[in-house]
């Protein structure tokens, strides 16, 4: 068969309900490209199925995005959206919760495209690994993603991620350390006084006290003018601190407990 229309025009419209918001037109168009078999060039069934996985990924259904994309790495294992499309396609896995599959296509995706975004697929590796139970493996995959190429802000998420990982498996050690890492980064003074008193919080929960109250202390002395500083002060006194009244005044005042802040105001 003959197309009726020239593919490049319709892969162009396509292109442009995407623009527009059109999804579902979009898809309509990329899938009777794919559907028109070998009566158009390949190249262009290749760039429809990796451009209706992208969609269909978007969109959560997931089910039809590891349809197109696994047309695409089966008939076209050579085309250059080949490798992007092992790393989608596991995003559509973990959408599926089948997650070896998704770690087989994230470790792919390694394989065939490294130095890009390894730290992104590391990280994807490891919350399957973590699905599945395998939590050294999981841990081990997240310091490839740490490690591995990240601007700043989403490296400190991750950091973050993992810090809570460790919290959840009763290592608050490994999770301060963790919070550390950020705080050798970090320069927005209110991020860096809710890191600080989170690494203060993960240490008296786990029973060390003193250090837990030393790092509180700081938080409430370093970063005065922080709602944070509220609770490090709250944290401090409900473990027998004395703390004058002009201090808390003015810290329940930056929080916004205004009644707080003028009790202890009469008080001092």
């Amino acid at each position: 068969p003959t197309p009726e229309i020239d593919p490049a025009v319709m892969l162009q419209l396509g292109d442009s309900y995407v623009a527009n918001g059109y999804f579902e037109d979009a898809v309509g168009v990329y899938q009777s490209l794919i559907n028109q078999g070998d009566g158009i060039a390949p190249e262009y069934r290749a760039i429809s199925a990796f451009k209706l996985g992208q969609i269909a990924t978007r969109d959560g259904f997931f089910q039809q995005a590891v349809d197109a994309f696994t047309l695409l790495i089966t008939q076209f294992p050579d085309d250059a959206q080949t490798p992007q499309a092992y790393f989608l396609r596991g995003d559509a896995y973990l959408g599926l919760s089948q997650w070896q599959l998704a770690i087989d296509d994230f470790q792919q995706y390694l394989i065939l495209r490294s130095g890009l975004i390894d730290s992104y697929a590391y990280e994807r590796i490891a919350d399957a690994q973590i699905a599945l139970g395998q939590t050294d493996a999981a841990l081990q995959n997240y310091e490839l993603a740490v490690n591995a190429k990240r601007s700043l802000v989403p490296l400190l998420v991750l950091r973050e991620k993992l810090a809570q990982i460790y919290i959840s498996l009763a290592r608050p050690s490994d999770a301060v350390a963790q919070y550390d890492a950020i705080l050798t980064l970090a320069q927005n003074t209110p991020y860096r006084a809710n890191i600080s008193f989170t690494a203060a919080k993960a240490l008296l929960d786990s029973g060390d006290v003193e250090n837990g109250l030393n790092r509180m202390n700081t938080v409430f002395t370093s970063y005065p003018n922080t709602a944070t500083a509220y609770s490090a002060m709250q944290e401090l006194i409900a473990n027998g601190a004395d703390i004058d009244g002009l201090q808390r005044g003015k810290t329940a005042f930056i929080a916004g407990d205004y009644q707080a802040a003028i009790n202890a105001f009469n008080e001092y």
